[in-house]
Parts: C-alpha cells; structure tokens; sequence
C-alpha cells in the first residue's frame, strides 16, 4: 500500500468513526431531553418541598400538585401562586371571590386549589382571549356558587352574569307564496322570449260526395315575455356585522328571497301594467259578477263561485285552483245553510281545502279591500300564466365603500323577470255588483 493510499484509509475511517458517532448522537438525544425533563421535575418537586418546611404550624399548607393543564396553561403555577401569596399575607382571603365565585377561605385540599385554579384560568381565558367555553364555564360556577346574589344589582353579583345571546332571531311573518310553485317558469336567454300559441282549433266537417272539403285551419297567435329589472338595496352598520351573534348576511339573503317570491305573487294577481296586468285586474277571459247589491265582499256566497267553476272549458279543470285573500276566505267561512249550519267547514272540523272540489290558495297578495265591481277570487289553471326568469338566480353583492363615511355597508341583489299570460280564457274571476 502505498503512502497515499494509507492515507486516504486512514480518512475514510475517520470519517466512519465521525458519522457513526453522529448518529449515536442522534440517537440518545431522546433520552437526553427526556433526563433534562426528569432533573427539572425532581428540582420543582424539591422546592415545594422546601416551601412546606417553610410554612408556619398555623399557615395553611404548602400546595402540592402534579403538573396539569387547563386550557393548555399550568393548573400547578397558578395553585403554587396562590398559596404563597397566601402564606405571606400579600393578598387577603376572598380576594378572588367576586372574579370566578370562590371564598378562598375554604381551600383544605389539593382539589379545592386545583378547581381554583382552573377558575383563575377560566378567568384570564374568557377576560383576555374572548374564549367562550372559559366563559360558559364562569357562567357555571357563579349560578351554582352566587345564588344568595342578586343578578339585577351589578354590584352584588350582576356582572357574574354574562348577557345571554340566542342563535336565533325573532322573524317576521312569512306567507306563504305560490306563483313560482304553481305557475309555468321558463328560462329566458334574452331580454325577451316570444311563445307561440293556439289562437283556435282546427274544425271538421261533414261533406257530401263530391263535395269540397272547406278550409278549417286553426289559427296561432303569439305571447311575448319581456324581462324586468327587479331589485333591492339594504344598509347594515359595520357595528352589527361586528357585533351580532346572528349571521346578518344570511338573514339578508333569505329576506331578499322572500321578497322576489312574494313580489311575483303581486304582479300574477294585482300587477297594473309594468311590467304585466294581474289576474285581478280584469284580464281573465271570463267573469262572474255577483248579484245586484252583492257589492261587498261579506255578500259572497257559492252560488257565482259554482258559475265560475263551470265557465271554464274541461280541459282547463284538471289543474285548476281557487286564488283569493283573508277577507274572502273569512266571509266564505260565514256562509250558512237555512239551518244555520256553517257550509265550508264546521268550526271544529278539518278544514277539507276545497271549493267545488277544486282546491284554493290564500294569498296576501290577493285583493283585500272590498269596493264595487272588484275582483274577489279567482278560478283557473295557474300552468297558463307563464313567468319568465332572465336572472332568476340571486346573487348578492356587497359594496363596503358607498357608505364609507357612516361605516356602513350596503348590500344588493338583482333579479329580471318577464310576464304574461298565455291563455286568458284559462281563468274566470268573481267579480262584485256594481250597485
């Protein structure tokens, strides 16, 4: 072997010695950290041992505790803590009786320090991190440690108490709707969507032997849906959104729904023009008028809904329903038999939920106010309404900036919608006296 090559093996067993050493190394570090750990114990347990030798006869004992946690901070440093301060006569017994409802003149027990010293944690956790499982847990003690106090003077036990805030809000009304569910929606891929319809059918006839054949074509006419812009604007203070256990937003959201829902359901009974005529507004191909002098809406009996029911051709009748308001459906309820028996429903019997046996919806949207020659009901097949959904889809969109200045932000949503009616002699409506 060579001098050079006896070096180089002198170096490469050099440099196995030094990897094999760093692995060993590597190795017992585990048992290193776990022997640093066990001197720092046994260096903590030989000072509360010192602080008990410490302690006067008539003190009251040094605290001794294995090393827990509580909200991952250390129950045995809060409990050591407090002991020394107590055995020193820093701090007074009851000192701590109004932060998390204990009189610190009780503590005989590892247990009891323990359980105070959770409450200190609980304290610090719920005070300065806003934790709410530490303050549910204050909440507790306090309820079951107070009892003597009075919630409604603060200073007797009325901050213990912490405001309560339910999941939940208190909601407006929400009637029912019924268009959408009931009545023809078609997608629109522009602003308009134009519908052929039968005009009239086709006639046959009979002819003689040789005769000719007369042209008996029926005829097409033509509905045009023509989408509108429908829309709303909402303001919330920044303080809300911050400060509301209620999602606002979501609230928002659902409230905008309701409101296009129940929006159509005012245009298909009592639009005025823009963008569509409602049913109620003299549009149906036929109408019933009530007798002369049944010119308000408590004169109404079943005899002109019974009319109305058989003015529309069978085939319309299939899917044909009643659409009228509260007031209709009360004086409805009034009508009686000549022997005083009550002819919708009994008072206490299940509503049955039908007029001529066809069945009828209640809406808020329907015409409320009795006047002459108004329309009080309405009969027919909803499916001959046609609502045409543009942007039926809502979104909301949400402008921090437009209110700036007042820390407010204010959000939007945008629908369009068309519509029409497709067939007017689907629907007959009743209608008061003139006189």
């Amino acid at each position: 072997m060579t001098p050079e090559e006896k070096i180089a093996e002198e170096k490469r067993h050099a440099d196995l010695k030094n990897q094999f050493k760093e692995v060993v190394q590597e190795g017992m570090k585990p048992v290193s950290e776990k022997l640093d750990a066990i001197e720092a114990t046994q260096k903590e347990q030989a000072e509360k041992i010192a602080l008990v030798e410490k302690t006067p006869v008539n003190g009251a004992p040094a605290y001794v505790s294995s090393s827990k946690l509580h909200c991952g901070r250390s129950i045995s440093k809060q409990g050591r803590v407090l002991r020394e301060a107590l055995a020193k006569g820093i701090i007074g017994k009851g000192t701590f009786d109004y932060a998390v409802g204990y009189d610190t003149a009780g503590f005989e027990s590892e247990e009891q320090i323990d359980d105070f010293a959770k409450g200190m944690i609980d304290f610090i956790e719920a005070k300065r991190n806003m934790n709410p499982e530490a303050m549910q847990r204050l909440h507790d003690r306090n309820m079951a440690t107070k009892a003597s106090m009075q919630e409604d003077t603060p200073s007797e036990g009325g901050y213990l108490v912490p405001d309560e805030y339910q999941w939940e809000m208190v909601k407006l009304a929400r009637n029912r709707t019924f268009a959408l569910q009931e009545c023809t929606v078609l997608p629109m891929a522009g602003s308009t969507l134009k519908l052929p319809t039968e005009a009239s059918m086709v006639t046959v006839e009979w002819d003689d032997e040789e005769g000719q054949i007369g042209q008996k074509e029926g005829t097409v006419g033509q509905v045009s849906l023509t989408a509108k812009r429908m829309n709303a604007l909402a303001v919330a203070s920044n303080e809300l959104l911050d400060d509301s256990a209620i999602d606002i937003v979501s609230m928002l959201t659902e409230q905008f729904g309701y409101a296009v829902a129940l929006e159509i359901d005012n245009q298909v009974l009592a639009g005025t023009g823009s963008p569509v005529s409602g049913l109620m507004e003299g549009t149906t191909g036929t109408s019933v008028v009530m007798a002369t002098g049944s010119a308000h809406f408590s004169m109404i009996n079943f005899d002109p809904m019974n009319e109305a029911s058989c003015s529309l051709e069978d085939g319309y009748l299939a899917n044909a329903k009643w659409v009228f308001g509260r007031t209709a459906k009360r004086y409805l309820r009034n009508v009686k038999d000549t022997d005083g028996n009550y002819i919708m429903v009994h008072p206490s019997a299940t509503q049955s939920g039908t007029i001529w046996e066809h069945p009828y919806i209640v809406s808020e949207k329907a015409i409320n106010t009795s006047a002459v020659s108004t329309v009080e009901a309405v009969f027919g097949n909803l499916k001959q309404f046609y609502i045409g959904r543009r942007r039926g889809i809502m979104s909301l969109d949400v402008d921090p900036y437009g209110k700036f200045d007042y820390y407010q932000t204010r959000f939007r949503i945008v629908t369009r919608w068309g519509f029409a009616i497709a067939n007017a002699n689907a629907f007959v409506s009743v209608v008061t006296a003139g006189s």
